[in-house]
């Protein structure tokens, strides 16, 4: 067997994994995240698609995106993620024969997103973690022919709630958001 059929087993066998681990060890625990922030780096970075005319420009302005995550803990001070992240680049236009600005929407970004946290401090109802991460999008970045990954950091997030309900919030920069995520989570 291939080493590459190897890894993607492995890779469509990892819920399993977490469900018999969660099963058995009742203090890892899941949790399903819904986030909203601005925009990401790869947005922010997206081209207007459509050729100006002479003397036409264009600026990149700040959107929202929302994310929706799976948490899984994996001890009392790790925790690892992966999600998916919908955004859509917002573009300024200004034309040489218009008397102002016009708003141009770019197409839909979907960006897979994989990473780790730390828990620095961790109490009943808060938590307190730094992170790392990487996503991947449809959209070519740096490279030619295959995607490049966006690193995502999070210097400091937090979660106040209950077991079960909590709100979440991060200041982060990468692939998720650049500058800030908060919302809500259902641990179970």
């Amino acid at each position: 067997m291939s080493r590459k059929v190897l890894i993607f087993a492995l890779l469509l066998a990892m819920p399993m994994f977490t469900a018999r681990a969660q099963l058995f060890d009742p203090e890892h625990r899941s949790a399903i995240e819904v986030l909203a922030g601005i925009s990401p780096i790869q947005t922010l970075l997206e081209k207007l698609p459509d050729e100006l005319p002479d003397g036409g420009s264009y600026k990149n302005r700040l959107g929202f995106a929302g994310t929706v995550q799976y948490v899984f803990d994996l001890n009392d001070k790790w925790t690892v993620l992966g999600g998916v992240n919908l955004s859509r680049s917002i573009h300024e236009v200004t034309l040489p024969d218009t008397p102002g600005p016009t708003t141009e929407y770019g197409t839909p970004t979907l960006t897979f997103l994989f990473g780790t946290h730390y828990h620095w401090m961790r109490r009943d109802h808060l938590r307190l973690y730094s992170g790392v991460g990487v996503g991947m999008t449809n959209k070519v970045m740096l490279a030619v022919f295959f995607p490049s990954p966006i690193p995502t950091i999070t210097p400091i997030g937090g979660a106040f709630g209950t077991d079960h309900f909590y709100v979440t919030a991060e200041f982060t920069a990468g692939a998720n958001s650049l500058g800030g995520l908060a919302g809500l989570g259902l641990r179970f």
